[in-house]
């Protein structure tokens, strides 16, 4: 009877760890729901940028290989200008290092769960690499290079009075530029054109792997 006495507390031991263990499992996978949800709406306004940060290049590339005479329309100054913007993403990633960091991904008994996040996670770690490694270089690079091409006196002149308040300008006026640079500047503009097409593909893909894991976890989990 002792004995059967131990063994009935050791098996109901195990059955409320367990328990315990599959409400955490719960918990986490809830917390990662609305991370991933953070980041499909982060990757949406990335992509937006993007894709407008592209226009802006396609516009005015081709006036600056045909500008002549050191003169650009002042329109094409302020749209050259916003090209240097690329605002990082930054992911939501707390769960995912929470999980990793504090053992918690034992407790996923799913194995296709944990190949999911390990391997959402690789691509966010590749987003954030590449970001800090290639964007930086080329956003300092391109703004290096305009500061030289768009004279910033003259510039600022048309755009503001006084106390740096915008005036109201007229985009087809011409101004003064540093042509020596030209071909610096196109070149600069080509790779970032391929570098900002290549990340709408990468942060679309990465995107819609978030939508996918987050059906997936929901139908696992029965979470709404």
């Amino acid at each position: 009877m002792l004995f059967l006495a131990v063994f009935c507390g050791f098996l109901a031991e195990n059955i409320r760890e367990r328990s315990v263990e599959r409400h955490r499992e719960k918990q986490f996978i809830a917390s990662l729901i609305s991370d991933l949800k953070l980041d499909t709406a982060g990757f949406a306004r990335s992509i937006t940028f993007k894709k407008g940060r592209q226009l802006d290049i396609d516009s005015v590339l081709y006036p600056l290989t045909k500008m002549r005479e050191n003169k650009l329309q002042l329109g094409q100054c302020i749209i050259l200008l916003q090209t240097v913007g690329n605002p990082y993403f930054f992911s939501n990633n707390g769960t995912i290092q929470q999980l990793k960091g504090s053992g918690g991904m034992r407790l996923i008994s799913n194995r296709k769960v944990v190949d999911s996040i390990e391997s959402y996670d690789f691509q966010i770690r590749r987003i954030m690499l590449r970001q800090e490694e290639i964007n930086s270089f080329s956003q300092h690079e391109l703004g290096r290079i305009i500061d030289k091409f768009i004279p910033s006196k003259d510039y600022f002149e048309e755009r503001y009075d006084s106390v740096y308040q915008e005036k109201t300008y007229d985009p087809q006026k011409i101004m003064k530029v540093n042509s020596i640079y030209i071909n610096e500047l196109i070149n600069r503009l080509m790779d970032i054109k391929e570098q900002n097409n290549f990340e709408i593909w990468l942060y679309t893909d990465t995107k819609d792997k978030a939508e996918n894991i987050i059906q997936f976890l929901k139908q696992e989990y029965h979470l709404e």
